[in-house]
């Protein structure tokens, strides 16, 4: 995971961190691991959210979605 403050010149105006996620998943059923990019931004500033919170913050939000499409 990669974490950085934005700067002006960002599509979303009250960015104020971007992260870049990158998650590995080997499939169940076998076969190659598979590489997937995931970008977070946030308006949360950077004394407010470390980039280990904010990686929990992903995390949590990925179980969710996990448990929506099951």
């Amino acid at each position: 995971m990669k974490a950085t403050e934005v700067r002006a010149g960002l599509l979303f105006p009250h960015a104020v961190q971007a992260v870049r996620i990158t998650r590995r998943c080997q499939p169940l059923a076998g076969g190659p691991t598979e590489t997937e990019i995931a970008y977070l931004v946030t308006s949360v500033a950077t004394h407010q959210a470390s980039p280990i919170r904010l990686a929990t913050f992903a995390r949590e939000h990925w179980h969710v979605e996990n448990r929506l499409h099951c």
